[in-house]
């Protein structure tokens, strides 16, 4: 199967091409030289003349999202469609930390560019007075260089990808949790409603680092307490009571359908959390092999603050950055 993919310019950088699992992006232009190996016998020019397959490889699209199953075509295609969807996410969440204009056009399946602005117009009372507000929702997309690479191999995206296809060792149940949580802060990322950007992030990381068993308002400040503890921000700017205001507010939307106390702020602050969350986890996977060493280290370090001692639980190696602390502060446009 091949769809086109708008807003996602792949550069010499990335050598025109990134595989997530099952899934490849390959630049168009680049397609009649990789694609033997990518599973297409005939020769591009060949195919092109079938004006229904030059609107896949000649689009306005730059990529293509190609994708190989083995059975019969028509019955799988709901799967080729699903598998395409949900690799396009996990590739979605890579923007996490490299870019968080909202506004900006995300990759999507489309033959070509979406075009469009969103506008306002404000009346005062009196009818002869105003002002109108109007907003650019595409741009140039995404674009995957030299800066994408460095932020995937900084923080979760290509050591998540280890994970995923089996390169790097862990429970199988875990690395479904962690395809899942992906998957969810890849929509995160795209979505233009900011109360569903949030339940899709809260989502995750419930997902990642809560149990069924678990009263999740006070393990999930926990959980990441003994992950991010460490940071200066972490009593500083009471990250301890912001997370349980962010599943306060969870509990709110899913319940009461409250949605007017759902901030930019509190999607940003959850993005972060995720960040640095998603990268501790999968940059130690013979740590955290399992959903079970992650609520195992948890109450070694929460013993640990009980006795007052320090036994070493908590790695050396862990990492934290946040870019956006503070309530209050000029945060970069979104929805």
């Amino acid at each position: 199967m091949l769809a086109p993919v708008s807003n996602l310019t792949l550069t010499k950088a990335v050598d025109r091409e990134v595989r997530v699992d099952r899934v490849t992006f390959v630049a168009t232009a680049r397609l009649p030289y990789v694609r033997k190996r990518l599973g297409v016998a005939s020769r591009i020019s060949s195919l092109i003349k079938n004006e229904g397959f030059r609107r896949i490889v000649a689009a306005d699209a730059d990529t293509v999202a190609i994708l190989r199953l083995t059975g019969v075509g028509k019955v799988l295609e709901k799967d080729f469609s699903a598998l395409l969807r949900e690799e396009l996410a996990i590739f979605n969440s890579s923007f996490l930390g490299f870019a968080r204009d909202r506004l900006k056009a995300k990759p999507a399946f489309a033959d070509k560019k979406p075009r469009g602005t969103r506008s306002r117009a404000f009346l005062h009372s009196d009818g002869k007075s105003g002002w109108l507000r109007s907003e650019v929702l595409t741009g140039f997309g995404q674009e995957v260089d030299g800066f994408w690479l460095r932020s995937a191999r900084e923080n979760f995206f290509f050591p998540l990808l280890a994970v995923l296809r089996k390169d790097v060792g862990v429970a199988p149940s875990w690395r479904s949790d962690l395809r899942n949580a992906a998957v969810l802060l890849g929509q995160s990322q795209t979505a233009s409603d900011l109360p569903l950007a949030f339940l899709l992030n809260m989502i995750a990381l419930e997902l990642l680092v809560t149990s069924q068993s678990d009263k999740v308002v006070d393990a999930l400040p926990q959980r990441a307490e003994a992950f991010l503890g460490w940071t200066g921000y972490w009593a500083s700017d009471g990250f301890g009571e912001r997370i349980r205001d962010l599943y306060r507010k969870r509990c709110l939307l899913v319940h009461q359908g409250r949605r007017d106390g759902i901030s930019l702020e509190d999607v940003v602050f959850s993005d972060e959390l995720l960040l640095n969350l998603l990268s501790n986890l999968v940059r130690h996977p013979k740590l955290f092999g399992s959903k079970d060493d992650v609520v195992e280290f948890s109450e070694r370090f929460k013993a640990e603050q009980l006795l007052g001692i320090d036994t070493g639980v908590r790695p050396r190696t862990l990492r934290a950055q946040f870019r956006v602390i503070g309530r209050g502060q000029e945060l970069e446009r979104a929805f």
